[in-house]
């Protein structure tokens, strides 16, 4: 082997050895982005991560007229009346829907179509009026098109099986398979004296 220069063999001893190479500018580039996308990234995740930890649950409605809103049906006592409401000779249409909150839970009084079967689910035998299906309708009424009818006592005829009945047809007792014919301003009209309940 040859000796090495004076030159080459100074620059090895004093460590002034050629540099090693660098990786291109370009690169070094790329992956200074890739890491602070990858740092944003993470503390993203964490962030959602910290709010899902300490945010509240759903919010449940608050109960109307002590009735509440439960998740799920609640079967253990569960029976079914009708409702029929015509204001100034028209019929109006009880909605699908009512007592259900948009959370998902049910009011123990509430509608699932819109022909007037009110469905009484509650987690114990308990005894409903008419006013509080008409409560619980009303507190989205702009939603579900809450007759302002309803909230004056006089100018109604007021029938249940059928038979004309006087007083606050708020304080109807809502029973198993119960027929309510409520007209406002609307003589002549025909009350409920048969309804198909099918299997409910």
């Amino acid at each position: 082997m040859g000796a090495l220069s004076p030159d080459r063999h100074e620059q090895q001893r004093d460590g002034s050895a050629t540099p090693l190479r660098q990786p291109p500018m370009r690169h070094r580039h790329y992956f200074s982005l890739f890491f602070q996308w990858f740092l944003v990234a993470c503390f993203g995740l964490s962030l959602i991560f910290l709010l899902q930890l300490h945010s509240p649950g759903p919010l449940t409605p608050t109960p109307v007229d002590q009735i509440s809103c439960n998740q799920g049906e609640q079967l253990a006592f569960h029976i079914h009346a009708h409702l029929s409401i015509f204001v100034n000779g028209q019929a109006v249409i009880v909605p699908s829907a009512i007592g259900i909150a948009s959370g998902g839970c049910l009011y123990w009084l509430h509608t699932h179509t819109p022909d007037g079967i009110i469905h009484m689910e509650a987690p114990h035998v308990q005894s409903f009026v008419l006013g509080d299906f008409l409560d619980i309708w009303k507190q989205r009424s702009s939603q579900f098109n809450y007759p302002n009818a309803l909230d004056v006592i006089t100018g109604w005829q007021t029938f249940v099986d059928g038979q004309p009945v006087a007083g606050n047809f708020r304080a109807i007792p809502l029973k198993a398979h119960t027929l309510i014919t409520l007209a406002y301003r609307s003589p002549g009209v025909q009350p409920d004296r048969f309804y198909n309940w099918g299997d409910l």
